[in-house]
């Protein structure tokens, strides 16, 4: 056994040797906050999804900006499900081949409690289980409630699973005709996980919703407003004005934290939406602003261009952290990204001294992506270099 003093000096000198570690930006802080999306059954809060214990993003990724369905927000999953993650493992394994074995006996409940549970915990299902399910969900889509519904469709949206046209018209046509029946999370999840695949829903589905969203607004909370809203501009539809000004009217009635504040404010800037016509009153802007700019860098780029795009200036700290990730993930931006990330930092620079390292990387990716860019895209850049007054390396 250990003494006590040389437990804690082996502790000390092991955190002095992780220290350097934590410096080499690899490993990103995100937030941990409650009211994730989850499944069928409570949706107790949790760190969110593609983060690790602790809400670690372990690795950059390749950051996609442009139209539906390509379109991110701030704090949208950037990493997807380890398709290798059950691989040697002997219980997930036995437990999606027994699910494919007995499909026949699933009923809707079953069959979205199993694909919502493999998507929690990160696990992308083996190609048999997939087909097994999503063909037991298209023979019983008759008799999906609508909890059933949205948290299969999320389900297979969280592991990058696209159904073919019969399951997802089925499904849409179900929802239609339940709709009256929808609580506010159902709602909210569902059009996000359609959305998060390329699907934009049906005339007749959408204007389900959107009713059926006015007439649960108060019940919403702060993730699913910003989850519908987020669907919303990824989709490129701008709400029914009923539904935006209940949505932001109940937003200034609750709490916000630091991440569902920046993607609200993310959807609001995409579809073109200034919040001050809404939220009328200068304390609750007051507040969104400071809720706003407490930011934390999963997505630098998103961030970036929502706050020059809606004019909120972040403290000192936060740009810091922003310009530091956007440095370490340059490497992984296309052509769109750059242009908005320099056109970002042309309208904030005056505010804040910017990283030297930054603009390097910036000019360094326009070179390799030159051929990437339209015409728009080159003088955008250019224009913000010039705006910055700064003239780019040889």
């Amino acid at each position: 056994m250990v003494p006590p003093r040389r437990s804690a000096l082996s502790l000390t000198v092991a955190v002095l040797l992780l220290l350097p570690l934590l410096s080499l930006g690899e490993v990103l802080p995100l937030p941990c906050t409650g009211g994730v999306r989850c499944c069928v059954h409570g949706r107790p809060g949790e760190a969110p999804v593609g983060t690790a214990a602790g809400g670690i993003l372990r690795r950059p990724v390749t950051l996609r900006w442009g139209g539906h369905p390509a379109l991110i927000q701030p704090s949208e999953r950037l990493a997807g499900p380890d398709p290798n993650k059950a691989v040697g493992n002997k219980f997930l394994q036995t437990m999606q081949q027994r699910a494919t074995a007995t499909k026949d006996d699933f009923d809707p409940t079953s069959v979205a409690e199993f694909m919502c549970s493999l998507a929690k915990l990160d696990v992308a299902p083996d190609a048999s289980t997939t087909q097994a399910l999503l063909q037991r969900a298209t023979a019983t889509a008759e008799e999906f409630d609508p909890t059933s519904l949205s948290s299969f469709l999320w389900a297979l949206a969280q592991t990058g699973v696209t159904p073919d046209a019969p399951l997802l018209e089925a499904m849409q046509k179900r929802a239609t005709a339940t709709a009256e029946s929808f609580d506010f999370k159902s709602v909210s999840d569902l059009l996000w996980a359609l959305t998060k695949m390329g699907v934009t829903p049906d005339a007749p589905l959408l204007a389900a919703l959107q009713q059926r969203a006015i007439e649960t607004a108060e019940s919403f909370q702060a993730q699913s407003i910003t989850d519908l809203m987020c669907a919303f501009a990824r989709m490129g539809i701008t709400p029914d004005a009923p539904l935006l000004e209940a949505m932001l009217t109940r937003a200034s009635r609750i709490t916000f934290d630091s991440m569902t504040t920046v993607d609200l404010f993310w959807a609001l800037a995409k579809m073109g939406i200034e919040p001050d016509a809404i939220l009328r009153e200068p304390e609750q802007l007051r507040q969104y602003r400071a809720r706003y700019s407490d930011l934390h860098p999963t997505n630098p780029g998103a961030h970036l261009w929502a706050l020059a795009k809606m004019g909120i200036e972040p403290n000192r700290y936060d740009m810091e952290k922003l310009q530091l990730s956007a440095t370490a993930m340059a490497g992984d931006f296309n052509a769109q990204n750059i242009a908005e990330i320099l056109w970002a930092l042309s309208v904030m620079e005056k505010q804040f001294t910017l990283h030297p390292r930054l603009l390097k990387a910036m000019q360094k990716r326009t070179t390799e992506l030159a051929g990437d860019f339209d015409p728009k895209g080159l003088a955008s850049v250019l224009a913000s270099f010039a705006k910055m007054g700064i003239t780019p390396d040889a």
